[in-house]
């Protein structure tokens, strides 16, 4: 919905690109959103949200809280790729 509001909003201003601004987990379908409405879009990712502490006190290899929660964004990601796919939003 945004970015098919957008466009509309876009094209009346005679603006061609714009630069899409969200978490580096959403980018891929919201360029893909962007591109099946015809705005050219460029990417420009905000700072990871999955980060491990620098000191490594977590190995990236035990399981924990931090990881199953990123495990769950990224499960939730993929599920609407293919969900906003069906629906022919990309």
């Amino acid at each position: 919905e945004n970015a098919a509001l957008s466009r509309d909003v876009l094209k009346s201003h005679g603006i061609g690109s714009v630069l899409v601004v969200t978490s580096a987990v959403h980018m891929p379908r919201a360029m893909a959103v962007f591109r099946k409405q015809g705005v050219t879009a460029t990417p420009a990712a905000v700072p990871r949200q999955i980060v491990l502490p620098d000191d490594g006190s977590v190995p990236a290899w035990v399981p924990n809280e931090r990881a199953l929660d990123a495990s769950r964004s990224i499960i939730k990601e993929y599920a609407a790729i293919l969900l906003y796919w069906v629906r022919g939003w990309i």
